[in-house]
């Protein structure tokens, strides 16, 4: 994943949450119209399960619980692209980043922001913006890669 495809992982990840909700509550209504009413007026008949009232609500919760571990998922992403925007230097490249990936604004209205042309903006400072994205996150998967054989040999017994 190059580092301006990363940045865009964030842009819209609110929207998608918001969708997964939606459906939630959209499969929640579904699944309770397929229960029928109970008819009183018929003869009761002993030793009937509910097993049909227990599927709809298992099946409900193996979706809600599916679609709770996705929108976890993307609000991991999301705090870890806000974090190496937080970490990138100078502050007008934060800013840069934020206001394009995070607040989805225009060229225009970055530029007008930052006090520069529409062209360096675009340009040169949106390139060191992302050069600096990538050298967070490659220090990032160094950690990580080092975390990864630190607790392997600890586990092993090496250490």
């Amino acid at each position: 994943m190059t580092d301006k495809e990363y940045m865009l992982q964030i842009l819209r990840i609110d929207d998608r949450i918001d969708s997964i909700n939606r459906d939630i509550e959209a499969q929640i209504e579904r699944r309770a119209d397929t229960l029928s009413a109970t008819d009183y007026s018929k003869d009761r008949i002993s030793g009937g399960s509910c097993s049909d009232l227990s599927n709809i609500v298992v099946g409900i919760e193996q979706c809600v619980e599916l679609q709770r571990r996705e929108i976890e998922r993307l609000k991991n992403i999301k705090a870890e692209v806000r974090w190496v925007i937080s970490q990138v230097r100078p502050n007008e490249l934060a800013v840069l980043l934020t206001e394009r990936y995070v607040q989805g604004r225009s060229w225009k209205e970055l530029a007008q922001i930052l006090y520069y042309s529409e062209a360096r903006v675009r340009g040169e400072l949106h390139d060191r913006a992302l050069a600096e994205v990538g050298q967070i996150r490659t220090r990032l998967k160094k950690r990580e890669q080092y975390k990864t054989i630190q607790n392997s040999t600890s586990t092993c017994g090496i250490l």
